[in-house]
């Protein structure tokens, strides 16, 4: 029970880094803000 719900989590937070990268990327160079994403940490 605890896996399905590690798993869930983890895919949720993907669904969501994919969600956040998307908006971050209008109006923006997508290599820029991907070089900006792994400078800041």
């Amino acid at each position: 029970m605890a896996a399905a719900a590690i798993m869930v989590g983890l895919t949720f937070s993907w669904g969501l880094n994919y969600v956040a990268a998307k908006i971050s990327y209008a109006g923006y160079d997508p290599v820029f803000v991907s070089i900006a994403r792994s400078l800041i940490g």
